[in-house]
């Protein structure tokens, strides 16, 4: 996604995107876009009534997309678990070392940030996952 104003321009890629906020001030509207590592990046200067409806068709679009990649996110899981099975069946239990590696290499392949991977929902990661 683009954010530019008079004298920036940004480029936030959803998959970085935590949050967005809609704030009020004094004569403006903002909207607030929260990334990892506790950056954000605020849009201001834009009337309050064009902020909101700009912030509604943003966030709908957003979440839609985060709902999808939480099922592609579902599903590599999925396969990781019936891999993780699999393996263990036929080694009756894996040593704890595995998982590290394999967790890792699990992660990059989710199209989430690794922020939004604790934040609960279908994509939690967990090291209960039984």
């Amino acid at each position: 996604m683009k954010v530019s104003g008079d004298r920036h321009e940004y480029l936030i890629p959803f998959n970085q995107l935590l949050a967005i906020h809609c704030k009020r001030g004094l004569v403006w509207g903002e909207l607030e876009f929260v990334l990892p590592e506790d950056k954000v990046v605020r849009l201001h200067g834009t009337e309050w009534s064009e902020t909101q409806q700009f912030h509604r068709y943003l966030d709908a679009h957003w979440r839609r997309w985060s709902q999808e990649m939480s099922d592609v996110a579902a599903q590599a899981l999925q396969e990781q678990w019936a891999r993780i099975s699999e393996r263990t069946a036929k080694t009756n239990g894996l040593p704890v070392n595995a998982f590290g590696g394999w967790n890792t290499k699990f992660a990059r392949r989710l199209p989430l940030a690794a922020a939004g991977l604790t934040s609960g929902g279908v994509c939690s990661l967990s090291r209960d996952m039984a």
